[in-house]
């Protein structure tokens, strides 16, 4: 049996990804941090996970870390309070869909009280603090709503909105709209194997979360969860695959839920689930016996033509219903698990499958002697005596170009703004191999 992968490892490790997207007034960013596992110390895979908040002895563990950067005109006494879109808020058209729990951003953005009290609901308020003219803020947050303005405690899945105001007067300071909190948020791995004339898929996930239920699904693109309602997301894989399909046909080519798996425990402790997806053939699971072949895939219908191969998505699904009315889960259609199509197909040899396509190579990689790491302005790569990295190339997290150049003395100067937490795919070029690995930016 022959296998083709993309194997990586990362030279750096993080515990928290950050995001932030716009704001108006004294606050001038805002973020929420998951407290993260990165798993690379398993047979060269690369997995992230969320940590789930827990209370022990009184102590907030894995805590949520949301923060801000502020101005004011003079030091004060501030009540930050967190809040998400009301149900009824349009939020441009996005409300309701799942892309509107992912960005926050507005055509108008947000300034005035009267624009909380149309557009926002309340979940949570931290304590009063003093407050110099400028500076930083970080609270603890375990992730969940606060029952004196919910009315019940929910977990959250949805955009957060920072709010300050004057403790003494009520007047609003500011507010920053982050883009979307998910305590399930998980990047998985996943090796594809041939034998004769199948393919099959074995599934990395970390079992650091509980799931009710794992599907994988097979897609041309993603770009159909956006316009996903609540209401279909809720009903799980199987209507999810039949929404996509309806908006865009062809789209999803066969999915299947993942169970009976074989767990493992990595050198450095962390639980590791390995599903397999064995002799993938079209359709719903178990699929109609045609077996799936990765020939560059046709685009669905109004879909720009496929650059990239087939991508594996790995739909994490629970029963526990959030505040804003999606069930809480992960769906993980940005780790780059693509198959590539074969550069020269032949019907009669699968084996080209293993061929280049635009540019990345799907090669084993267990344990390769180079390492690459950021060093916060760039890249630097480690290569074995003997070894000599000449050329780079640097993808984003979905499989775009975005650089290429040369190595100089170990080290890739980029032009790429490179933000804390963000993930790149980088492919060096030396003299006997090529090596891509995936890379946090610390």
């Amino acid at each position: 049996m022959a296998a083709f992968s993309q194997k990586n490892e990362a030279g750096d490790k993080a515990n928290s990804e950050i995001y932030s997207v716009t704001g108006a007034g004294g606050i001038l960013s805002a973020w929420a941090w998951a407290t993260f596992s990165v798993i690379d110390s398993y047979d060269g895979y690369f997995m992230l996970c969320s940590k789930t908040p827990t209370i022990e002895n009184g102590i907030l563990k894995n805590s949520i870390v949301t923060g801000l950067s502020f101005q004011y005109n003079n030091p004060v006494n501030v009540i930050y309070s967190l809040y998400t879109f009301k149900k009824t808020f349009a939020q441009d058209g996005k409300r309701n869909y799942l892309q509107g729990i992912n960005e926050s951003g507005l055509v108008n953005p947000l300034q005035t009280q009267a624009d909380i009290d149309n557009a926002l609901d309340k979940i949570y308020e931290f304590p009063v603090v003093t407050e110099p003219a400028s500076g930083n803020r970080n609270f603890e947050w375990d992730g969940y709503t606060d029952s004196k303005f919910t009315g019940q405690k929910y977990p959250v899945r949805d955009c957060l909105y920072f709010v300050a105001k004057d403790a003494n007067s009520g007047a609003v300071l500011g507010m920053y709209g982050a883009s979307a909190l998910q305590s399930y948020r998980t990047h998985s791995d996943v090796n594809y194997m041939i034998n004769d004339k199948t393919v099959s898929a074995e599934i990395y996930i970390p079992n650091e979360q509980s799931f009710k239920r794992i599907y994988a699904m097979l897609m041309t693109e993603t770009c159909g969860f956006g316009a996903t309602t609540y209401s279909i997301i809720n009903q799980g894989t199987p209507a999810i695959a039949a929404d996509i399909n309806r908006r865009i046909p062809g789209d999803v080519i066969a999915y299947k839920k993942l169970e009976n798996p074989q767990t493992i425990i990595t050198a450095d402790g962390y639980p590791i689930n390995i599903y397999q997806w064995k002799d993938i053939t079209l359709g719903i699971n178990p699929g109609n016996g045609t077996h799936f072949i990765p020939s560059k895939p046709e685009p669905a219908t109004g879909m720009a033509p496929v650059e990239w191969g087939y991508n594996l998505v790995i739909v994490l699904e629970t029963d526990n219903m959030t505040y804003t009315g999606i069930n809480d889960g992960y769906i993980d259609d940005g780790s780059c698990k693509y198959i590539a199509p074969p550069s020269n197909p032949d019907p009669n040899d699968i084996n080209h499958a293993q061929s280049d396509f635009t540019g990345i190579r799907f090669v084993n990689v267990s344990k390769p002697d180079i390492k690459i790491y950021s060093d916060g302005s760039g890249f630097v790569v480690d290569c074995p005596a003997g070894g000599c990295a000449t050329k780079y190339r640097i993808f984003d997290i979905n499989g775009k170009a975005l650089e290429s150049g040369n190595v100089v003395s170990r080290k890739i100067e980029t032009d790429i703004q490179l933000n804390k937490g963000n993930l790149y795919i980088v492919q060096v070029d030396t003299n006997n191999s090529t090596v891509t690995q995936k890379v946090i930016i610390k």
